[in-house]
């Protein structure tokens, strides 16, 4: 994935788990759902953050 569809992963997340916390999306809750939604955008960050200082340095 790309950097902007991280980011947007966190946004997401971060919304879901403050705002939507005890709302029911079909089978989930929103908070279960934006604590995941937020890891996975924050390691895509990272990875996306940790390449680009990688191919920064050659």
């Amino acid at each position: 994935m790309n950097l902007a569809a991280d980011a947007a992963l966190v946004i997401v997340g971060a919304a879901l788990l403050i705002f939507f916390r005890d709302t029911e999306f079909w089978w989930f809750r929103g908070q279960p759902l934006g604590i995941v939604l937020l890891i996975v955008g924050v390691i895509g960050v990272a990875t996306a953050v940790r390449e680009a200082k990688k191919s920064g340095r050659r």
